[in-house]
């Protein structure tokens, strides 16, 4: 009997060590399919650069036995820089080794900013130079950009309307944004407009000589200034001596107070007593420098108009035309007296149409476009006698223009 049971028991061992060898032998075999192993959340993740990263993890089971704790993670993700990045799962288990990949995109979805340094909308007078403000762009990743700005107008400031100036920007990634400031040119009050802005090209033009063509009456004229209007007999003979009469430094109350040269003879007279003397057909006057830099603009209208009045009632044989003041360069140091250089023009021109004297404006044509006397016109001798006084080329267009100029014109 104790035989039987041990040939059972013997049996028993050996169906059991069968089994488990084949069972054993299947999980070998076959295992891995029993191994469960996958990311959580997509394989190719998207995230803006800049944007902290979310890891969504993984699970690992075999059968029902949770097994993650043995999976192991690879690779980094710099969130703050543009690229792609691989985070590798390894799984190493006595069954096998399992891997796993995740693509992280580190993207730049985001358009730079432009901010306009000034305001968003600027008015100009007509004919005033337009000064860029600036602006300052600002990027998530990439630096100065403000030198890959684009800039796009359609301003015309000689013409009056409503214009825009478009601001363009593109980062390195390819997003772009745009901006857009608004200029408005506008029918301005010259008196307060700055150099650039100052013309006289549409103001009085019943009042304004303009050229025509050459003719001779500017031989019967005399003209009555200060040592820029003397420079065109003394340097260079431009006129004759007997069509200049000046005064150095002569200002409009000098004009009535003071005595002026006669060329001709070298006499020091009065205007009254000049005018009496040569009885001069056409007398074409410049009011002088000295004006602009002595005189106050009440004084300087008070006096221009008494000039104008004493030869208009006492002289009727003598016709008077008024030349504008030249302008003066920029960046010398009488600069500071352009603006009222215009000024004074325009108090003169203002003058002329009351009393219907016609006005000649050389000036403009003196200027450059800063509304500046144009360098090229004008002497530079040392600090003191810069930028005012006229040179070879700014005499000749100087004359050139009055030549020009009918100056028997009658303004109705």
């Amino acid at each position: 009997m104790q035989c039987v049971w041990k040939k059972i028991i013997i049996s028993i061992l050996i169906g059991i060590s069968f089994v488990s060898s084949w069972i054993v032998i299947l999980i070998l075999v076959f295992g891995t399919n029993f191994v469960n192993f996958n990311l959580i959340g997509d394989d190719e993740v998207y995230i803006n650069v800049n944007d902290k990263y979310f890891e969504n993890g993984y699970k690992s089971n075999f059968l029902s036995a949770n097994i993650s704790n043995n999976v192991k993670v690879e690779g980094a993700v710099d969130n703050n820089t543009v690229g792609t990045y691989e985070l590798v799962y390894k799984l190493e288990w006595l069954l096998g080794n399992f891997q796993k990949t995740r693509k992280i995109h580190v993207m730049d979805n985001e358009p730079p900013k432009i901010e306009l340094m000034g305001d968003s909308t600027i008015y100009l007078n007509e004919k005033q130079k337009y000064t860029e403000y600036g602006y300052i762009v600002y990027d998530n990743v990439d630096k100065n950009l403000a030198q890959k700005v684009q800039i796009k107008s359609n301003l015309d400031n000689t013409q009056i309307g409503k214009y825009q100036i478009e601001y363009y920007v593109e980062d390195n990634s390819g997003n772009s944004s745009s901006v857009v400031r608004n200029v408005e040119v506008i029918k301005g009050n010259l008196l307060i407009s700055p150099p650039e802005a100052f013309w006289l090209t549409n103001v009085y033009q019943d009042i304004i000589l303009e050229p025509e063509v050459e003719y001779n009456y500017l031989q019967d004229a005399i003209l009555l200034g200060d040592s820029n209007i003397r420079y065109l007999y003394l340097h260079g003979k431009y006129l004759s001596a007997s069509q200049v009469w000046g005064k150095d430094n002569l200002n409009a109350v000098e004009l009535t107070t003071a005595k002026i040269i006669t060329h001709s003879d070298n006499q020091e007279l009065f205007v009254n007593e000049a005018i009496e003397k040569y009885n001069p057909k056409y007398l074409i006057v410049s009011f002088g420098f000295g004006s602009v830099l002595n005189l106050t603009k009440n004084n300087f209208i008070k006096y221009a108009e008494e000039f104008m009045l004493n030869i208009q009632n006492n002289y009727p044989n003598t016709k008077m035309v008024v030349v504008s003041l030249p302008p003066i360069a920029s960046e010398t140091m009488y600069a500071r007296f352009q603006n009222k250089t215009n000024q004074f023009n325009y108090y003169l021109l203002e003058l002329c149409a009351k009393y219907r004297i016609g006005f000649i404006n050389v000036a403009d044509g003196l200027k450059g476009e800063d509304g500046y006397g144009n360098p090229e016109y004008f002497t530079c001798d040392g600090e003191y006698d810069c930028g005012f006084h006229l040179n070879k080329k700014g005499k000749e267009l100087y004359i050139n223009h009055l030549r020009k100029i009918d100056i028997s014109k009658e303004i109705e």
